[in-house]
């Protein structure tokens, strides 16, 4: 998550915001940079989804763009990478 993000939410001191980049990624991409990350040989396993599983999702964030100022900066991979070495 990005720092900036959260001094500007508390600078502002109302309302909730979403702190994406407004993309979308799927769980089959995610899986295969953590195992990238990770220089792990691990296989993806996929099953048959479930009644009501959501299987796209993606954010406004005209409302952090709008009264924040905020855009991301640092790409998946990297926040990813960063998190995962912590």
């Amino acid at each position: 998550m990005e720092l900036d993000a959260i001094i500007l939410s508390m600078i502002s001191g109302s309302g909730i915001y979403h702190v994406e980049s407004g993309n979308g990624t799927s769980i089959t991409n995610l899986a295969k940079l953590l195992i990238q990350l990770s220089r792990k040989n691990s296989e993806i396993i996929y099953t048959s989804t479930r009644v009501g599983q959501i299987i796209y999702s993606v954010v406004n964030i005209a409302k952090s763009q709008k009264e924040l100022g905020f855009y991301i900066k640092i790409p998946l991979k990297d926040s990813l990478s960063t998190l995962y070495f912590f």
